[in-house]
């Protein structure tokens, strides 16, 4: 067992951008609204030279695919978040263009079905009929990311791929993941997240919430993949983050696992560096710890 811990205080006084996102969560969360808080739209990431973006259907269900112009077998899969309700395969644009600059790896960006069109188990068969379908083409070396509710789905794949075993992926990370949908541990931080606390019942659809496919904070990850989670100390989820770390040490449990914590970052951060440059070391450190789980050559 190899459980690794390490936190990131910020470098510095707070960017005037950092202030005003994070002013707007908290205002948010005091106001008791939910859904997510007004933040701006987020502008697409600039594609540089050599690199593509394109639509591809992968095993029939949607993606955005960015080639990096590099040989197989290494790719990175991409699941948005937006509670399973919202947001699209645009999202992981931002992480795998970034993801191809640095380490000109292909990747893969999952449209899933949203709620209401389909509940649990559509949204994890689709990322697992992508999965299979890399791996098919060529891809033999796969690590997953994901945010939020796609965190949620990077974390179930995981366990998808050992019930049904599938080849296992080199490393997931989990980027703010809901890991606990039966309401069992209360938040150290409230946020607009707090309180939603109905939306894995809505999304499993009848399923037992306890199923480590929905709430992954009960599952046994003896045998799971590289695990990394992310959250920062302004969220709501990083007290399961760090509760499912707690008990994975206690239960010698022997999967590799890093809790990586950022101070005063809110939900999102990871992918917010077009907002605030704080962000950028997180994005850059999620995709470095990804690139050194597949074989270097």
């Amino acid at each position: 067992m190899n459980i690794t811990i390490n936190y990131h205080p910020l470098s510095g006084p707070m960017s005037d951008g950092m202030k005003k996102i994070n002013g707007l969560h908290d205002q948010h969360t005091a106001d008791g609204a939910g859904g997510p808080p007004p933040l701006p739209e987020k502008l697409p990431p600039e594609i540089p030279s050599g690199i593509s973006v394109r639509e591809s259907a992968v095993a029939g269900v949607p993606c955005l695919a960015v080639d990096a112009g590099g040989s197989k077998p290494n790719a990175f899969l991409y699941i948005h978040g937006g509670g399973f309700m919202f947001d699209s395969a645009k999202e992981g644009l931002h992480i795998l263009i970034r993801a191809a600059e640095l380490y000109h790896v292909d990747g893969f960006s999952v449209d899933y079905t949203l709620m209401p069109n389909a509940f649990y188990p559509t949204q994890l068969e689709e990322c697992a009929a992508v999965y299979q379908q890399l791996i098919a083409d060529g891809y033999k070396n796969i690590v997953v990311s994901g945010f939020s509710a796609g965190a949620n789905l990077a974390l179930a794949l995981g366990f998808y791929c050992m019930q049904h075993k599938l080849p296992l992926p080199k490393g997931i990370a989990a980027i703010s993941p809901p890991l606990d949908f039966t309401d069992f541990i209360k938040p150290e931080t409230p946020d607009y997240l707090s309180g939603d606390n109905g939306l894995g019942a809505v999304y499993a659809n009848g399923a037992d919430l306890h199923d480590p496919c929905i709430s992954s904070f009960f599952a046994d990850f003896n045998g799971y993949p590289n695990l990394l989670l992310v959250a920062g100390t302004g969220e709501s989820l990083i007290t399961s983050c760090k509760r499912l770390t707690g008990r994975l040490l206690r239960e010698k449990t022997d999967c590799q696992v890093t809790l990586s914590i950022w101070e005063s970052m809110k939900h999102g951060f990871v992918l917010d560096s077009c907002f605030y440059p704080e962000a950028e070391p997180a994005r850059d450190y999620v995709l470095q710890t990804m690139y050194q789980w597949l074989p270097q050559n």
